[in-house]
């Protein structure tokens, strides 16, 4: 007999290794409990990264670049039209009664700002029209919502047949945002404990993963983060963790989980104060598989990232865990995870899940 076949829908095709990390988590669980994942990708079904170069002139660019953070938005119109556009052959094309349930997550971000609030509709009022349960599994929220993002995530929050959220905080605010009930379920790369882990391996250096720009940028309000910095000035604080390290005897190893992380490691490691300690850096160029990505996370005594899925991964392999705080997710990461073990994580999402499987059941 067959095992019965589980769409999972998430961002599995991006060049985010903690992306990767999730979904492998979720394919593990859904073996653990005898079912045939099958995944496709939320947003799209390919995404091309094209890495972006680093220019550091504090002068007109990064004048423009303040404009744009302050005054730029783009037509959410226009560009939910294109996304529905683009995606509609491909979802049309999958057979959901093919499949007992549907999972859409986990990891996403329920947000405004990209086309997560389209993406989301589209994808479970189609389940539903196709009459199969579809639940919404280990996201999270963000802090601020337009009146049509809200309109859109709370008509597929309210249809979904179940809502796990991971991060505490965020049950409230779905409730607040978008009248929708939800539970706890504990961020689902967590599923791949033990089996990640590698015994018996030596700490032999550090891990200081300088995270995008692009992030700091992005989340600038929503931290609260006091004055802007600089490009310049934000690569400052990398280049002073890697000092630090390394005048305290450490080995430092540059490595990164997105493409875009891997220019700013990569630009940093090449800087002239850098290189005059290169003897004792090392340097990831490219972007690594989550295979090899965990590889090199064996051997690290402690983490440093702005990314929470490199945190996580870290914390699974018993590294020395070193946030940067870049975003809210950081901040619920330390509240809700960072004190208690892996063993008991994995064990909180088994019952979860188990209490989900039982409704589907039904």
């Amino acid at each position: 007999m067959f095992p019965d076949k589980v769409l999972v829908i998430n961002e599995n095709c991006s060049d985010n290794i903690g992306d990767h990390a999730i979904n492998e988590g979720v394919k593990s669980l859904l073996r653990e409990n005898g079912f045939e994942p099958v995944c496709v990708g939320f947003d799209a079904e390919l995404k091309v990264v094209r890495a972006k170069k680093i220019i550091i002139k504090d002068g007109v660019r990064d004048k423009l670049r303040k404009i744009k953070y302050k005054y730029l938005t783009s037509n959410i119109f226009f560009k939910y039209l294109r996304w529905v556009l683009e995606n509609k052959k491909r979802i049309a094309a999958i057979n959901f009664s093919e499949y007992k349930f549907v999972i859409i997550g986990g990891g996403q971000l329920i947000q405004a700002g990209g086309t997560f609030p389209i993406a989301l509709f589209k994808w479970v009022t189609d389940i539903k029209r196709a009459r199969v349960p579809v639940y919404i599994l280990g996201v999270g929220c963000a802090e601020k919502f337009g009146h049509v993002d809200k309109q859109l995530i709370s008509i597929a929050l309210n249809k979904s047949d179940g809502l796990f959220l991971r991060e505490k905080r965020s049950i409230d605010k779905v409730n607040t945002f978008f009248s929708a009930n939800a539970l706890y379920i504990p961020d689902l790369a967590y599923s791949l404990y033990p089996s990640i882990v590698k015994r018996e391996v030596k700490k032999k250096y550090v891990i200081i993963g300088a995270t995008s720009y692009y992030v700091y940028m992005k989340n600038i309000k929503e931290i609260n983060a006091g004055e802007y910095k600089s490009l310049s000035d934000y690569i400052h604080i990398w280049v002073e963790l890697i000092k630090k390290e390394v005048s305290s005897g450490e080995k430092v190893v540059l490595a990164s989980t997105t493409i875009d992380d891997a220019v700013l490691n990569e630009f940093i490691y090449n800087m002239p104060e850098i290189k005059s300690l290169n003897a004792s850096i090392t340097l990831v160029k490219d972007l690594t598989s989550l295979d090899e990505y965990l590889d090199i996370l064996a051997q690290a005594k402690r983490v440093y990232s702005g990314r929470m899925h490199s945190l996580i991964l870290g914390h699974i392999n018993g590294c020395e865990i070193r946030p940067i705080r870049l975003n809210k997710k950081i901040d619920y990461y330390l509240d809700e995870y960072s004190d208690r073990a892996p063993v008991e994580i994995k064990k909180e999402i088994s019952d979860v899940f188990n209490t989900l499987n039982k409704d589907v059941k039904c």
